[in-house]
């Protein structure tokens, strides 16, 4: 009877030694993972209250660059107006100077043919105090 007494001793320990190592391992396991779940589900709404912390801030950042580039483009635009302004002077003051150089070679090719023409008429004169024909015609600038 001591035997038996014993021998259901063991068996009860041992059933109820296996019914609280299981029912606490999965109890355990169960509260992990219910621990975890909840963990990563606040971590989650941490990490998407710093999302759309970081979107505010991105698109507050977006406007002032849009802000910046519509300033750089009309600040292009004029200097772009700016610059064809300057390079149509540029030609114009261009075309002047080469009117103005032909000119002035026209002129000078005018002086010469008429010095030369002066000093073909002296070399025959007799005297140097006699006016020179025609002179009126020799310098006149067309």
């Amino acid at each position: 009877m001591f035997r038996d007494r014993e021998t259901s001793r063991i068996r009860t320990t041992s059933l109820f030694e296996r019914l609280v190592i299981r029912g606490f391992m999965n109890f355990s396991i169960k509260n992990a993972l219910l621990i975890g779940l909840v963990i990563l589900l606040l971590g989650s709404f941490v990490f998407s209250a710093y999302l759309l912390d970081l979107t505010k801030v991105q698109a507050k950042r977006y406007g002032e660059l849009q802000g910046q580039f519509q300033d750089s483009l009309n600040k292009n635009k004029s200097l772009s107006i700016t610059v064809k302004t300057l390079s149509n002077e540029v030609r114009q003051a261009q075309r002047a100077a080469d009117v103005l150089l032909l000119a002035k070679a026209e002129r000078n090719a005018e002086t010469i043919r008429t010095v030369t023409q002066i000093k073909e008429v002296l070399v025959h004169e007799e005297c140097s105090d006699v006016p020179i024909p025609d002179s009126s015609e020799w310098l006149y600038y067309h």
